[in-house]
């Protein structure tokens, strides 16, 4: 079969024939080439192999079989021309392995490790070359798959926003005269200016939301965290993904699911005696959720206003999604102390009734 090591004949065991003889047999690498499109195809390699993945874009995703002997690797080389996030994912084991994240240089950058269980990290890269190496641990080899893919970094939105609004805080009334200095003295405002600052507020929300993801991707590469591996880095790529694809509910959504992982990755860092190895330990990731729950917060009220005002209801999944805080309040948020205060769960978790009271008003 294509990939797969073959041994030249012994001396002293039966073999071909000179006149059958068609010369030394010759040790595959396991590299295929590439597909018209340039898309690498799945494929069966042996350790030690490097496989040339090439330079990874958005949306094209690539999967390899493969199989790696104990104290043998398997280097998935790749280069990155513009900021990008990638994910590698390594499941189906039939043997313990690791997954190991290196620079250029060879150098480990992170190891993913979880017996023969899935290993996978997402980070944002810099342009540069990496490689992702399977490193067999078990006795027999271990058959795998892996997968490479890749999602376009998201960018803040190109809406003008107010500042306070880009961060979370209170915003600009809109209830008593034009923003723009030409409104009724009745105090209301116009559908121009009603349109500007719900444009103000989604555009406030999704920079919030780029923002934490962004910096979560950074600190993920920087320092992994302890369940970087279990879901970690693949609730990060999704909540990008979400934002790539303008599906800010979506993101919500998965943003609850991270935070699940996010608050039992804590309580494990407490126990393990490590609470600084974890995504909650980081204050600026934990103030882009407290700046997301207050955006998100203020265009709940919004989205309610509107509907009001255009005689209209929310759907129900809408409802759902923006009627609870951006993280699902744990069970105890005290057993967090270690890592993040109550309040500060609480500012991640519900909304300030009094604020959404306000805000609804101000509409």
């Amino acid at each position: 079969m294509f990939g797969l090591n073959r041994r030249r004949d012994r001396v002293g065991f039966p073999g071909p024939s000179s006149s059958t003889r068609r010369g030394p047999r010759r040790r595959d690498r396991g590299v295929r080439p590439t597909t018209d499109d340039g898309r690498l195809e799945p494929r069966i390699v042996l350790s030690h192999a490097t496989v040339q993945v090439g330079a990874v874009s958005p949306g094209l995703d690539t999967t390899f079989a493969g199989r790696v002997a104990r104290r043998k690797t398997v280097d998935y080389q790749f280069q990155v021309t513009s900021s990008t996030i990638v994910g590698v994912t390594l499941s189906g084991l039939s043997s313990n392995a690791e997954l190991v994240l290196k620079d250029a240089n060879k150098n480990a950058l992170a190891t993913f490790s979880n017996g023969k269980g899935d290993d996978s990290f997402t980070y944002t890269f810099a342009p540069g070359t990496y490689e992702a190496d399977v490193a067999g641990m078990a006795r027999r080899k271990a058959r795998y798959h892996l997968e490479v893919m890749a999602r376009a970094v998201p960018a803040p939105s190109s809406s003008t926003t107010a500042p306070n609004s880009a961060a979370g805080g209170s915003k600009s009334s809109t209830g008593s005269g034009s923003q723009g200095g030409s409104g009724s003295s009745t105090g209301s405002a116009s559908a121009a200016d009603i349109e500007k600052v719900i444009q103000q507020t989604i555009a406030g929300m999704e920079n919030s939301i780029n923002q934490f993801v962004n910096d979560a991707g950074e600190w993920e590469i920087v320092a992994p965290t302890l369940m970087a591996g279990s879901g970690i880095d693949r609730g990060i790529i999704q909540v990008a993904a979400d934002m790539a694809d303008d599906q800010p509910l979506a993101a919500f959504a998965d943003l609850q699911a991270l935070g699940s992982v996010a608050f039992q990755e804590a309580y494990l860092a407490i126990a393990e005696g490590i609470p600084y190895d974890c995504l909650l330990a980081n204050s600026q990731l934990v103030d882009d959720l407290v700046t997301v729950n207050d955006s998100k917060q203020q265009t709940y009220a919004m989205l309610q206003a509107v509907a009001s005002q255009e005689g209209l209801q929310l759907s129900s999944y809408a409802r759902s999604v923006m009627s609870t805080g951006v993280l699902a309040p744990p069970a105890n948020a005290g057993q967090y102390s270690g890592v993040v205060s109550t309040p500060t769960v609480t500012g991640m978790t519900t909304y300030s009734t009094p604020a959404l009271d306000s805000e609804l008003d101000s509409y």
